[in-house]
């Protein structure tokens, strides 16, 4: 009777028999009592509806995601005209994959619907956008509504990827960088819009904005020019590509300067770093420095002198190659304790193969960092060190 009355109520708005207003009103009371009747007539036939959102719980705007409505019998007798819909936010289309509708369900049988869900391109990221699924049958000469609330998480169109800098290690205060990206369109349809370049006070950068148009499923690469202050400074550059009027994906990437580097750019110069233990004589040529491990224990000793402020902590990046995976550790002294020990030191895995770069974390503490030592491996092998630097 409450189902009845309630589409009575929308053919007099629709019609303009009664106020919008009023027939609201009026929806809104009826439906607290459809509801409360609806619940109660599915404890008495055992009628269940249940919401599965995708995996990942998300729909990219300007695109489509699949949900899929349930409505289970678990009483003991046939229910008849049994229907599945999902709403979902004005602008939305709600499309089922499969009839969305049967005859009757048998005790213990399930009616499984899937709908496709899309999100239009005009929809900003969002968390947590309500839907609604709501099954409804025949009982009692009235047609019984049951709901069963979910959430789309609303993700950003465009993304941005493989972000970097060249160079991203500042080794004379005030060189440009270059900074890049890749932003990529994973709607089903054309994007077009920008990406913007956010840069510290003090820093520059040109342009500000690059603009794109992308198809679907299409990518391009945006580059910008960042200059940094003339003195030492270390800064973020954010990205952020836009849709429409909205703001979508952002990335960002971290321009610093060199406290202190060990580039190895001189055939012979080993630029302070001594064998200490289990390791050859260092090689440096070609803009590297080779050592062989002999043993367990291997360790260069830096003795160039340092005196960086450590209250913040600083990293220690070390861009090498190993013969085999391993564990490496770095030590540090500091002017109150200038001896290496366990309590001094980070320790970081290595992978066999080609170079690459360990960003080994030294931990703030009141004082000046003094002195370093590398243990490059745990084991015998060739070591590779193509540079070492001190960054914020």
């Amino acid at each position: 009777m409450t189902g009845r009355l309630l589409d009575w109520l929308d053919r007099q708005r629709t019609a303009g028999e009664l106020p919008a207003d009023t027939a609201e009103a009026l929806a809104a009371a009826v439906g607290a009592v459809h509801g409360e009747l609806s619940s109660a007539s599915a404890l008495i036939t055992g009628v269940a509806v249940t919401v599965a959102p995708p995996a990942d719980g998300s729909v990219v705007a300007g695109g489509a995601a699949e949900v899929g409505v349930t409505v289970t019998n678990s009483g003991e007798h046939r229910v008849q005209g049994v229907q599945a819909v999902v709403t979902a936010p004005e602008g939305w289309t709600v499309t089922p994959a499969g009839p969305d509708r049967v005859g009757s369900l048998p005790p213990g049988e399930t009616f499984t619907v899937r709908f496709s869900v899309a999100a239009p391109l005009s929809q900003p990221v969002a968390a947590a956008v309500p839907i609604t699924a709501t099954a409804s049958y025949l009982h009692a000469g009235g047609r019984v509504e049951l709901s069963a609330p979910a959430t789309l998480d609303v993700l950003s169109p465009v993304t941005l990827g493989d972000v970097a800098a060249d160079p991203r290690i500042i080794d004379e205060p005030g060189t440009p960088s270059t900074v890049t990206a890749v932003v990529t369109n994973r709607a089903a349809q054309p994007v077009d819009s920008t990406v913007r370049a956010a840069v510290p006070e003090g820093w520059s950068v040109e342009p500000a904005s690059v603009a794109y148009q992308l198809a679907a499923g299409e990518h391009a690469e945006v580059s910008f020019r960042v200059v940094p202050p003339a003195e030492p400074a270390a800064g973020d550059v954010t990205l952020t590509a836009g849709y429409g009027d909205h703001d979508g994906a952002t990335a960002t990437v971290r321009l610093t300067h060199s406290l202190a580097g060990w580039l190895f750019d001189t055939d012979g110069d080993a630029e302070g770093w001594e064998p200490g233990n289990h390791l050859t004589e260092p090689e440096v040529s070609g803009g590297v420095l080779r050592v062989t491990s002999t043993g367990g224990d291997p360790y260069l000793v830096s003795s160039t002198p340092l005196s960086i402020d450590a209250a913040d902590g600083v990293v220690v990046e070390v861009t090498m190659q190993v013969a085999a995976d391993s564990g490496a550790q770095l030590f540090w002294t500091s002017a109150a304790e200038p001896f290496f020990s366990e309590g001094k030191s980070t320790k970081f895995p290595v992978t066999a193969g080609e170079p690459r770069t360990y960003r080994v974390p030294v931990r703030g503490f009141d004082g000046t960092l003094t002195g370093l030592r590398l243990d490059p491996l745990e084991r015998d092998g060739d070591v590779v060190i193509d540079a070492i630097r001190i960054v914020r």
